[in-house]
């Protein structure tokens, strides 16, 4: 093969659909598609005169917004979906199914005749007016009776004039109660702002016009002696906290020596703390204080045990053990608790730091205040002015609450009538001229996918573009139909035929193609499944060889169900099989001499199990080569390659291999299941059999690729000439 499997797929890829072989479908079907549509559109036409007709009520009207509800809505600030579209909530309430329902129950209740109908009686539709999709709306009304759609109409718009005031009567009573809740609101703000002013003006003593009172001046001292304690504890407990620090460095440290700093730490702040939180719940930092002491006067007790039974024990004895093992418990105890106060005793210094610069800063700003008012002015004007505009906006949603309460009317919406609702003279339907191309499309439509389904599937069976391009297999001839009884009367009959026959062109292809492409003289025939023409192109390719003057063998290699025996029955039936199980070395003994002019043929032989093992044999291999040097041409009718392995070793054995299928029978799919069977290099193409001239056109999708055109030209073109003679 000339190109790589991936190359051949890539291309097959690249190629484009081409939509104009559909169009070619449907002109070439004119015949078929054009009657079907006309027909389509009589029939409709026709049934135009058997339907009931339909009347319409229509009508239009337009519809204004309240702008003091629009204003109510504003200061309420409700979202409504309706508001990308005015009118979406009308058609909602138009087209409400439960309002509808009530109302065409009414309707066939005064013009029961319209229950005899099977169709629907009564259609609506609303929808907004062209060109004006956000003022007006449209009502259309169907029905078979004129009257009842007059009715209908007139009803639906009462009912709906009904349902909008009840809705706009509650979104009404929503907005005023909205705004009596929002002039509320701000009421409770001015009450607050009003207090909070007066408040300032008591704090601050107006501004501190006057002198500081004692009371002020006793507030600061006490501030600054807060401070002062503040920073009496930093600096103690700072103190301590070095020596802890530098102790954890040195490198002669004595735990004993450490333990009693830490003392010195734990009481100093429990003492601090005793100062300032006296009358307090102990805080976490005390407890761990008061823990870590227990487990120091827990540990000196253990270690004395120890000491004392120490005299009596030996150090490895389990009770000594079991006391080291709790002073070591201690021990881990307390260092947990040291690290718990170490953590908190810096914690505490940063706090008190943090207290004493708020003692400070809170005094600096009252001694500020004696001179300075800038600040507090300011934030007096600013309070003021805030005030002020709530004022103001109580002022505006009053009057909108009283602009609201006597503007009149309870209805959110204004409706005009742009049409009044009437009754159109003409019935809307059946539309004669509408239904009948309605007709025409619908027939045309369905009848054109019907052809294009039937086409297309039976097109797949033609279609061996991707057998072609994507495995590289190649097209080695196309064989004409022929009436099958010619063969059954003669089997020999293409050496009766003129050798200017299309069918004889065909198999003078076949053998061109063979020769061409293959390198030995050992071809095996082969197929998908049975009845698709093998044995009988594996007999004419004999006979055509044969016509060339040179000594041609033909083998029946279907073992298991031999085809070549009915076409010369008096023949032995001993062959191959027979050879291959016996003693005997000469496989010519077996081949019948001279079954046509320069042809012989070798028979399958006696049925055998073991076929398939005894082609694997090599007595076989030396019955081959033995008939190759005795014939120029073996031929070798095998079985179809799905069903059997027989066919797989003859290819192993031979030095070609052509596909037959039946055109029409044989799907692509089942050529690529033997290509995946068969050595690539020992393939040498399909020939298309039993191809009919009505099937041309079904290859209209591989005219480029699928070699049917290539191989099969001088078929399509010679059969106009030769249709008796094949």
């Amino acid at each position: 093969m000339d190109k790589s499997t991936a190359e051949r797929q890539q291309q097959s890829k690249d190629k484009e659909i081409d939509l104009s072989l559909y169009l070619k479908i449907i002109l070439r079907y004119w015949w078929l598609i054009g009657p079907i549509s006309l027909g389509g559109a009589v029939l409709a036409f026709i049934a135009c005169f058997y339907l009931p007709p339909m009347y319409r009520a229509e009508c239009r009207f337009e519809v204004f917004e309240n702008k003091a509800i629009k204003l109510g809505e504003e200061i309420a600030e409700k979202d409504y979906n309706y508001r990308y579209s005015q009118l979406r909530r009308h058609i909602v309430i138009l087209e409400e199914s439960s309002l509808n329902d009530r109302i065409k129950k009414k309707v066939l209740s005064i013009y029961p005749q319209l229950k005899e109908y099977k169709l629907s009686p009564i259609k609506l539709n609303v929808s907004p007016a062209k060109g004006a999709e956000q003022e007006m709306i449209d009502i259309k009304v169907d029905s078979f009776n004129g009257e009842a759609a007059s009715y209908y109409l007139n009803t639906l718009m009462d009912e709906y004039s009904r349902l909008r005031l009840e809705e706009s009567e509650k979104e009404l009573n929503d907005t005023r109660t909205a705004l009596i809740n929002e002039e509320k609101r701000i009421n409770e703000e001015i009450q607050i702002l009003h207090d909070k002013i007066q408040e300032f003006k008591i704090k601050n003593n107006f501004f501190f016009l006057e002198t500081k009172t004692e009371f002020d001046k006793k507030y600061v001292a006490d501030l600054l002696a807060k401070a002062n304690q503040a920073s009496f504890e930093i600096d103690i407990l700072s103190n301590l906290q070095t020596q802890a620090e530098e102790y954890n460095k040195s490198s002669d440290s004595n735990e004993s020596k450490y333990s009693m700093l830490l003392s010195q730490i734990m009481d100093a702040v429990i003492s601090l703390n005793a100062n300032v939180y006296s009358g307090f719940k102990k805080s976490s930092l005390e407890l761990d204080i008061e823990e870590w002491k227990k487990r120091q006067v827990s540990m000196f007790t253990l270690q004395a045990q120890y000491d004392i039974h120490l005299k009596t024990f030996k150090e490895k004895h389990p009770k000594m053990k079991e006391l080291l093992d709790s002073i070591e418990i201690i021990k881990v105890e307390k260092r947990v608790y040291e690290k718990n106060v170490l953590n908190a005793l810096s914690s505490r210094i940063n706090t008190l730091k943090l207290q004493r610069k708020n003692f400070l800063d809170k005094a600096s700003q009252i001694e500020g205040s004696f001179t300075n008012h800038a600040e507090l002015l300011a934030q007096y004007d600013s309070m003021t002015q805030e005030f002020n505009n709530l004022l103001d906006l109580k002022n505006k949603v009053h009057g909108k609450v009283v602009a609201f309460s006597s503007s009149g009317g309870t209805d959110k919406y204004f409706m005009r009538m742009i049409r009044e609702p009437n009754l159109l003279e003409e019935p809307v339907f059946p539309n004669k001229p509408l239904m009948t191309v309605a007709g025409f499309l619908a027939a045309f439509g369905l009848s054109t996918l019907i052809v294009l389904l039937n086409f297309v599937s039976k097109a797949r069976n033609y279609n061996f573009s991707k057998i072609v391009t994507e495995k590289g297999l190649k097209c080695l001839s196309t064989v004409p139909h022929f009436p099958a009884n010619k063969l059954k009367k003669n089997p020999l009959f293409l050496n009766e035929l003129s050798k200017g026959s299309v069918l004889a062109e065909a198999y003078r292809t076949l053998k061109l193609n063979i020769d061409k492409n293959m390198n030995g003289n050992v071809v095996v025939l082969t197929s998908c499944a049975p009845n698709e023409g093998k044995t009988t192109s594996s007999l004419n390719l004999a006979l055509c060889y044969s016509w060339s003057g040179k000594r041609c063998l033909i083998v029946d290699g279907d073992l298991r169900r031999s085809s070549l025996r009915r076409f010369f029955p008096n023949s032995p039936k001993e062959g191959l099989l027979d050879f291959l199980k016996s003693e005997q070395s000469e496989i010519t003994s077996f081949v019948v001499k001279e079954v046509a002019p320069n042809l012989d043929y070798l028979p399958a032989g006696t049925a055998e199990e073991l076929a398939a093992e005894l082609l694997q044999t090599d007595k076989m291999n030396s019955a081959l080569k033995t008939l190759k040097e005795k014939y120029d041409h073996i031929i070798i009718d095998s079985a179809p390659v799905v069903h059997v392995v027989d066919s797989i070793h003859f290819s192993q054995l031979a030095d070609g291999v052509a596909v037959i299928i039946r055109s029409g029978k044989t799907k692509p799919k089942e050529v690529s299941k033997i290509i995946d069977r068969i050595d690539d290099d020992k393939l040498l193409g399909f020939v298309v059999n039993d191809f009919k001239a009505s099937a041309v056109k079904f290859t209209i999708f591989n005219e480029e690729n699928t070699g049917i055109q290539e191989y099969g030209g001088a078929y399509g073109y010679s059969y106009q000439n030769y249709k008796k003679k094949y």
